[in-house]
């Protein structure tokens, strides 16, 4: 693994791709689903939810911390050995194509209808993925650096949405709770953890050792991970104070819809231009994470070593993914059918389960080390 130049970041920049990753799936439909399955009781579920991720979240790092030289794909290949390992990644890679699919889908979706309403969803989708790919192309460090400057926009965004919603809060829009069986509450706190989790575990795919400075990575990561479900909360607590449930159950892009709200005298009007063009960058930034997660498991599973072969595989799988995500996911109804049945079940439990019994091993065979 080579450890020098653009393939080392920052503890900094690790902990702000966590905090940029937990959150996107949850303006591109995940609101949605959960206001349309829990409605009130959203609120009770995600509550349930940080509960619940902080252990998962030591798992994580359970992983992360064994091998640090090895990314996740040279971990499943050590752990399961060669065949069952390069299965895990096969599978995964798959995973990935899709996850990254949809992302270009909801990228060229969402743009051609705020920005770019004449051209054709697929060349807004191709922009994007090569974009990616030149991205890629320069190193992880090129990536994270893109996140840091979106940075600015997104703390503006917080400082100008957080108090100018207090003025709409309504106590009632809260009621009624626990409405719902306290199974479907802990089964809406999953699919949270899902939207949430799924982004973050790809973080795997960087080796401990190309994060500068990692002894501190643990205290890092579970106090990013804290922010993020704070912050993630209290969005969700501003929304549902502010707007009613009901509506909220026929809107796919609830923290847009809140923004559209917010006004300040002559000033600060129609903010939610500002929220579309964080949500933009945040999607980005996913996207060209997800075409490097992409990379990196074809590099560990087909064991390329030139740069130039690497190159034009990262090139390649950003030309065909827009034409990919023109056949999966054609419209709006496919799309929130895909972040409410599909990705769920068939994306994120998948990636979950092999972080779970990837951490069994690695349990076992230090125990076995210690015995011998």
């Amino acid at each position: 693994m080579n450890n020098t130049g653009n393939n080392k970041i920052s503890l900094f920049q690790y902990s702000l791709l966590i905090y940029i990753l937990s959150q996107p799936l949850f303006e591109t439909g995940g609101y949605s689903v959960l206001f349309n399955n829990l409605e009130h009781d959203t609120i009770i579920a995600i509550i349930v939810a940080m509960v619940i991720a902080i252990p998962m979240i030591l798992m994580l790092l359970y992983q992360i911390n064994y091998e640090p030289d090895l990314n996740l794909f040279a971990k499943n290949t050590k752990l399961f050995g060669k065949i069952i390992g390069t299965i895990l990644n096969i599978s995964i890679m798959i995973i990935s194509f899709v996850i990254y699919s949809s992302v270009i889908s909801n990228l060229d979706g969402f743009s051609s209808i705020k920005y770019l309403s004449k051209t054709p969803y697929m060349y807004v989708g191709a922009a994007f993925s090569l974009i990616a790919a030149y991205s890629n192309i320069k190193g992880i460090e090129t990536i994270v650096r893109k996140a840091e400057l979106m940075l600015i926009i997104l703390l503006l965004i917080d400082m100008i949405m957080i108090p100018s919603t207090v003025s709409m809060f309504q106590p009632d829009n809260y009621k009624p709770l626990l409405v719902h069986q306290p199974m479907s509450i802990f089964q809406g706190s999953l699919l949270f953890l899902a939207y949430f989790l799924t982004p973050v575990a790809g973080l795997v795919i960087i080796p401990k050792n190309n994060i500068k400075n990692n002894e501190k990575l643990n205290k890092y990561v579970l106090i990013t991970v804290l922010i993020s479900l704070a912050k993630i909360f209290m969005i969700t607590s501003l929304i549902m104070s502010s707007i009613d449930v009901a509506y909220l159950k026929t809107i796919r892009f609830a923290n847009f819809n809140l923004m559209r709200m917010i006004k300040i005298g002559n000033f600060f009007q129609n903010m939610e231009q500002f929220l579309s063009y964080y949500w933009v960058i945040s999607m980005f930034t996913y996207a060209t994470f997800g075409l490097y997660f992409i990379s990196q498991n074809m590099k560990e599973t087909f064991k390329i070593k030139k740069k130039n072969t690497e190159n034009l595989i990262i090139i390649l799988v950003a030309i065909a993914t827009p034409i990919l995500a023109s056949f999966l996911f054609k419209n709006t109804t496919e799309d929130l059918k895909y972040i409410k049945d599909i990705f769920p079940t068939m994306i994120s439990l998948p990636i979950l389960i092999n972080t779970a019994i990837a951490c069994i091993f690695i349990f076992i065979k230090k125990r076995k080390n210690k015995t011998t």
